[in-house]
């Protein structure tokens, strides 16, 4: 499979060019998390992201929510299950892939971010401080 660009309109005046990149939905990569909800799915995220200003610098923070719960979109390298996506901006478009913020520090939302979930009721206090010490996989 190729790798897909799209054209999100987040609104009359502001577009963004994502693309789906393969490699984080090809199990033959064993180095890399893997997104387990659909490409639809990815996209939603992001724009979420996008449109929330999960953002930071040139990258965003994203979950997949359904019915105000937090759902699984993606697996690490070990099959373990991951809740938070990675949104990166390189200046010709965005793509995204599941962040184990567990495991590599690069992956970890900034605390904007995270105060911003909290605030929303979509983690807890205890939750943040958990994440930002990398010790809670939600």
């Amino acid at each position: 499979m190729r790798d897909t660009t799209y054209q999100i309109n987040i609104d009359s005046d502001t577009t963004y060019s994502y693309m789906v990149v393969q490699y984080h939905r090809n199990t033959s990569n064993p180095k890399k998390s893997l997104w387990t909800v659909t490409e639809q799915e990815e996209i939603e995220c992001f724009k979420r992201a996008i449109i929330e200003l999960w953002t930071y610098e040139q990258f965003a923070w994203g979950l997949h929510i359904i019915n105000g719960q937090i759902m699984p979109l993606g697996i690490n390298t070990d099959n373990e299950v991951l809740k938070v996506a990675k949104f990166v901006d390189n200046n010709t478009h965005w793509h995204g892939y599941p962040a184990d913020y567990v495991r590599k520090i690069q992956d970890k939302p900034p605390s904007l971010v995270l105060t911003k979930w909290c605030e929303l009721k979509l983690i807890t206090k205890s939750q943040v401080l958990k994440i930002k010490q990398q010790k809670c996989n939600l």
